[in-house]
């Protein structure tokens, strides 16, 4: 039967090169106490496909199988998503390391204070960078709000960073997309609101929400969208159009022109009114122009 003891994080195995990545070094709080850190033992991940990488002085639950020792899941002792730390707490009659440091490389993100809403139902990964990643359940509405309506409309929000908190007095916050630094929301039936050139967006119908300061699709060999209806640009949006379909109808028309003109002067003469000469350089071009739009790449906007 494997039997677990809580540890004091005192080393981790990051950025490395060698088969310690994402071990730690850490010593037992009860049946080490006091020891020296030469005493302490290096853990490895128990799960070797699901790593939750602790700090220095966070609190994990270790064990021994086969000579080797194991950790998994930090202590939440704070309930702080950005670190749950007790510098010493396995060495209580030591000196305390100074200054006391939870990595080489980490620092607390005051972007990533606060903790996300909670939801029935809610499966949520939460970074302690103000990244977060939110299976979400059914429940539609702010839980504070009498008003609260459960509907059949779960939800996938992904968060990369936080850029400023809606109300900073709030120890929760609720995804949105304004104060987000790049996000992708799939929701069901749930309105997302955003603003763009001042004005307010808002949409209700099942869909994918991008955000992003710069936004990145590359096809390797190509990029394909299908879709009965592309809008590109400003809020009054207009339809786009198929270049191939457009062209041929634009061929359509100068064609009937064409025949028109040419049943009137049938051959360019010297009698030729100027006008017509005019009308029918000017379909040429145009014809050119939409060719050469079809054989480039186009910026609409």
């Amino acid at each position: 039967m494997l039997k677990f003891e809580p540890v004091e994080v005192l080393d981790v195995r990051s950025d490395v090169n060698d088969i310690d990545s994402g071990a730690i070094v850490g010593k037992y709080i009860i049946s080490q106490q006091n020891k020296l850190d030469s005493d302490s033992f290096t853990f490895y991940p128990l799960d070797a496909n699901l790593i939750q990488l602790p700090v220095k002085h966070e609190i994990v639950f270790g064990t021994k199988f086969l000579g080797k020792y194991y950790y998994m899941s930090k202590l939440n002792i704070q309930n702080s998503p950005i670190a749950n730390t007790n510098p010493n707490i396995s060495s209580y009659a030591l000196e305390p390391e100074d200054p006391i440091t939870f990595g080489r490389y980490f620092e607390e993100n005051e972007k990533g204070n606060k903790k996300l809403v909670l939801r029935e139902g809610d499966t949520i990964i939460q970074g302690r960078f103000g990244n977060s990643i939110r299976l979400g359940s059914n429940q539609f509405q702010n839980f504070v709000d009498e008003t609260t309506d459960y509907l059949d409309s779960p939800n996938i929000k992904i968060v990369s960073g936080i850029r400023e908190y809606e109300n900073e007095d709030d120890v929760v916050y609720v995804e949105k997309l304004e104060q987000e630094v790049n996000s992708i929301y799939l929701t069901t039936k749930e309105s997302v609101s955003f603003k763009y050139n001042n004005e307010d967006i808002e949409t209700e119908e099942p869909q994918i929400t991008i955000q992003s300061d710069s936004i990145v699709f590359h096809g390797r060999n190509e990029y394909n969208v299908y879709s009965p209806s592309i809008n590109l640009g400003m809020v009054d949006m207009q339809p786009a159009v198929l270049g191939n379909d457009l062209v041929s109808t634009i061929n359509s028309i100068f064609g009937v022109i064409e025949d028109v003109m040419s049943t009137y002067t049938p051959l360019p003469s010297p009698t030729t009114p100027i006008r017509i000469i005019q009308i029918r350089t000017e379909i040429e071009r145009i014809r050119q122009s939409l060719n050469n739009i079809l054989s480039s790449g186009v910026n609409i906007s």
